[in-house]
């Protein structure tokens, strides 16, 4: 187990610690308390408590298993536990992308709720950050660093944050990648350029826009004093304000993840990466690699505490605060005055433990950080003055194998490649670090990979909870009155590439003692925050801003409405659609639909309605259940001429392929209709929507668009998949075609990998109308086919019942379902009426009795496949009357934010009388949605192909 934290000596002097090494200078070591080394087999080291531990190395130093202070320790709990207050949560758009806005409001990556002005401040990757009007919805840009920002890999404007008192104090901390060519299009960096992280601090001005002459750097004047990017990520980023008014920020190691064999050393790395030789002229002795994180020296890798005002290190109680850094010179611009903790390799998120009953309100508290993790584990360590928390030799609660083992490991400093950032002798490396140096284990973890997986040190984490997921991507303490107690100081977080969202709760001493699921959602989400309420509060990455209230009281049934086209001329037959549509807690809904142009409504689920005069039309879907509870969607139609619905499709030209024989490859595609069998073919092989080039090879491809209409709007992104989840924006282009080989199309670091390529062109015109077309790519590498497995997906699917009313809405629910390769889920159903739908969490109304065999497809982005059929029976039911809409306070006609603002205007009507409405925003065709939350319904189907 990763060793709790000990009584730090000075950093000076010689250990007497019987291996005659002499500690760098630069590095917080603790005297060890044992010498005891693993056996022949790699047996012999416990964790903490006295667990083996497994796969370690054969007669090597164990690390410091024994000590009881800082971290906590694995608890006894029970199981993680389902949500049974799940029903009463309501899920409330504050915000939602618009596909017209100029700026995009997408691609959003961090927020900040002002504590008592009602705004909302959000940061967009590309470099835009917008300002929210809470009480009036009024959405505006902020401040444009767009040209300072460079936007490549994971690479941008990351994080925001506000004053913790906004109104007497309206400052706003930005922190972004510096573009390292000033002026021009931070979209147009080479993503193998080494930059800093930069963070600033500007006055928000009483109409809302910023002060332009308020700009102070706070962290990052230039390269020398900034967070130093020798890659497209790890710049880490997170802030929090201490209950002192301190402002934590937790830094990235800014280093390599592409070399998982060897690790990064601040080696050069030919053939796999162009920033080393960069990143050793512009940080010189900083061009230490992961191993930044170790060195109180570099600002890399850590937590920082420091002075809002200044950017100096907390080392003086002349500057107003009780409690001092724990590693200060005597100069507080030095780097090591600002360290607060360390050991950390991308700690994207972080959020302030509440102030505990008898907690010094004039000390900074606990700080708590999401720390992505590399090959096994993901950390949210809870973290302490002067904390180490091990990275790059620690990974949740084991040594990191490529680290551990790396052929570099014994290497000096009189290495050719490899720059220390000391003085002496000795290797700084984790074998030193095993011997010499205490860290502390995470609060919690929680692996990349199952058992099944096949990875060598898989470990259940606390609890024997098995929780698996990809990204750790949110943090937020719940401390408010409005959700039911047993949530009172309780810790959610999210993990972006598993889609989850879940609860921890401990006591007093950071220890776990329960972990509870609280829902698994559709989209991918970046950010949890606390809005003034105190209710959680989400970002989708995709774009869109929601917050979890609770109402255990009836809610109204959630509503969704497509339909298809939404303008052309007349006379214009348009298909609308309720799928999507569904009663929280499944009592019987009614769909009415009112079409605006004087015809009478219908109560059918997806009517069919034909518009014979030009004009513009909102359309109104409102769902109401059975205890008078409603809530509307609209969508607008236009009809008349000069109006055409856009249409793209995709061209790909294979200006040049080198054929591969079949011997090279290995292929899980053991049997498709193109080739017969496995391997390659000598041409590019074609699978539905897939292409598949060998990424040893340049194989140039253009790609060019046709459209019905002149003038659209056109946008190339190129997005890899990454395992289980997405980067997006890999390549944005904005022109008619562009040229490129397969392999430029997947996001820089990640050529080695497990992913492929999921190109997406889109056309809009002036009304925000748009049309899509996509393409997948795998670009492989041969080495990848011969060392990765393919396993098909697992579908588990929820169904609320098999027995169904017509015209009535049923739930499928496929959220659960995974995949052991942790790929990429893609979902495909055919609800046996001529009708379909491609999501994890689906619903449809049928409009005419009998027996319907459902098949879900599920595909990974490996080509993986596992079909999934239930059958349901709808019974006979007369369509539901016209219904009254209620007029007394059970459905009043006003919505609230959960600002406690009435937004009443240009929004949805929820019908409930009560807070949680949610923010109406056009439908249209194709737009992707994020589902609210639900119980689970109490009826399985499950049908799991091993």
């Amino acid at each position: 187990m990763k060793f709790q934290l000990f009584l730090l000596i000075s950093l000076t002097i010689q250990l007497a610690n019987g291996i005659g090494e002499v500690p760098p200078t630069n590095i917080a070591v603790a005297k060890p308390i044992s010498t005891t080394t693993s056996n022949a087999d790699g047996l012999g080291c416990t964790y903490e408590g006295g667990r083996a531990i497994t796969n370690y190395p054969p007669n090597y130093p164990c690390p410091h298993a024994v000590g009881t202070s800082g971290g906590a320790f694995p608890a006894t709990g029970s199981a993680s536990t389902p949500n049974t207050f799940l029903g009463g949560f309501v899920d409330v758009t504050i915000a939602d992308p618009s596909d017209n806005a100029n700026p995009p409001f997408s691609d959003m990556v961090d927020m900040s709720f002002s504590d008592n002005t009602n705004e909302l401040f959000v940061a967009t990757k590309p470099g835009y950050a917008f300002r929210i009007d809470l009480s009036t919805g009024e959405r505006s840009v902020f401040m444009d660093l767009t040209k300072e920002t460079t936007n490549s890999g994971d690479r941008g404007l990351s994080h925001i944050i506000t004053h913790p008192d906004f109104k007497n104090n309206p400052y706003v901390y930005l922190s972004y990648s510096v573009n390292p060519e000033p002026g021009t299009d931070g979209n147009s960096i080479n993503a193998n350029e080494v930059t800093f992280q930069r963070i600033i601090r500007v006055k928000k001005l009483a109409d809302g826009t910023v002060d332009s002459s308020s700009t102070i750097v706070i962290l990052g004047q230039d390269a020398s004093n900034g967070i130093p990017i020798c890659f497209n990520s790890h710049m880490g980023g997170g802030m929090v304000f201490g209950h002192d008014g301190s402002l934590f920020i937790a830094t990235g190691d800014g280093a390599h993840s592409d070399n998982i064999t060897a690790g990064d050393y601040g080696q050069v790395m030919p053939g796999t990466s162009a920033f080393d030789p960069q990143c050793k002229v512009k940080f010189g002795n900083q061009a230490s690699g992961s191993f930044r994180a170790q060195d109180v020296n570099s600002i890399s890798g850590k937590v920082l505490r420091i002075d809002p005002t200044t950017g100096d290190g907390i080392c003086s109680g002349n500057q107003g605060f009780k409690v001092l850094n724990p590693y200060c010179s005597s100069n507080a611009k030095d780097a090591r005055s600002k360290v607060w903790a360390m050991g950390l390799r991308h700690p994207w998120t972080t959020t302030l433990k509440p102030l505990q009953t008898g907690e010094d309100p004039q000390s900074p508290g606990t700080v708590y950080v999401g720390d992505v993790g590399f090959v096994s584990y993901e950390e949210i360590n809870a973290v302490q003055r002067g904390g180490n928390y091990g990275w790059p030799c620690w990974e949740g609660p084991l040594p990191t194998p490529s680290f551990r083992d790396s052929a570099l490991d014994p290497l000096t400093e009189e290495n050719s490649y490899i720059t220390r950032a000391y003085n002496g002798t000795q290797a700084l490396n984790c074998a030193w670090i095993y011997k010499n140096v205490k860290t502390d284990m995470p609060f919690y973890y929680y692996s990349r990979y199952d058992e099944s997986g096949g990875l060598a040190n898989f470990d259940n984490g606390y609890l024997g909870q098995n929780v698996k997921g990809t990204c750790v991507g949110g943090l937020a303490f719940y401390n408010s009155d409005s959700y039911p107690s047993h949530y009172k100081d309780s810790l959610f977080f999210v993990d972006f590439g598993a889609l989850w969202v879940k609860v921890l709760f401990s006591d007093s001493q950071n220890q776990v003692n329960k972990v509870e699921d609280f829902q698994t959602y559709s989209l991918a989400m970046i950010s949890l925050q606390n809005n003034p309420q105190g209710d959680i509060c989400y970002l989708i990455n995709a774009g869109g801003i929601h917050c979890i209230q609770y109402d255990s009281s009836v809610i109204a049934p959630y509503a969704y409405a497509a339909a298809y086209p939404t303008k052309g001329p007349g006379p214009l037959s348009v298909q609308f659609s309720s799928d999507g549509t569904f009663d929280r807690a499944n009592r019987p809904v009614t769909f009415l639909w009112t079409f605006g142009d004087g015809s009478n409504v219908t109560t059918l689920p997806n009517p069919l309605h034909t518009f014979t005069r030009d004009g513009e039309y909102t359309v109104t879907l409102t769902a109401i259940n059975d205890a008078g509870k409603y809530q509307n969607k609209t969508i607008s139609i236009k009809v008349g001429a000069n109006y055409v619905m856009p249409q793209v499709n995709m061209t790909i030209v294979e200006t040049t392929y080198t054929t591969i024989a079949v011997s090279d490859h290995l292929s899980p595609l053991t049997a498709t209709p193109e080739d017969g069998g496995s391997g390659f073919p000598a041409a590019p092989l074609t699978y539905g929507n897939w292409k598949f080039y060998d990424g040893l090879v340049s194989n140039q491809l253009a790609f060019s668009v046709n459209t019905n209409v002149q003038g659209l709007k056109v946008r190339w992104e190129a997005q890899t998949v990454h395992t289980n989840h997405i980067h997006p924006d890999t390549i944005v282009k904005e022109t008619n075609g562009f040229s490129s080989d397969a392999m430029s199309l997947v996001a820089s670091g990640h050529s080695q990998e497990r992913a492929n390529v999921r190109l997406i062109v889109s056309v809009s015109d002036a009304d925000g109308d748009q049309d899509t077309a996509q393409m997948f790519f795998l670009a492989a590498q041969r080495i990848n086919w011969k060392e990765y497995t393919q396993s098909p997906p697992t579908p588990q699917v929820f169904v609320n019942g098999t027995t169904f009313a017509q015209y009535q809405p049923v739930v499928f629910d496929a959220r659960l379902s995974f995949d052991v390769d942790t790929d990429f889920l893609f979902y495909t159903w055919d609800f046996a009426d001529g009708t379909s739908a491609t999501d994890n969490f689906v619903s449809h109304a049928y409009s005419a009795p009998g027996t319907y065999q459902v098949k879900l497809n599920m595909n990974d982005n490996y080509m993986g496949f596992t079909p999934w059929t239930t059958t349901i029976t709808i019974t006979p039911a007369a369509l539901p009357a016209v219904p009254i809409l209620p007029s007394d306070g059970a459905a009043t006609k006003t919505s609230i934010s959960p600002s406690g603002a009435d937004t009443s205007k240009g929004i949805e009507d929820n019908g409930n009388g009560t807070t949680g409405a949610q923010t109406n925003t056009q439908v249209t065709s194709g737009v992707e949605r994020v589902l609210p939350l639900i119980l689970l319904p109490t009826i399985m189907v499950l049908f799991a192909s091993m």
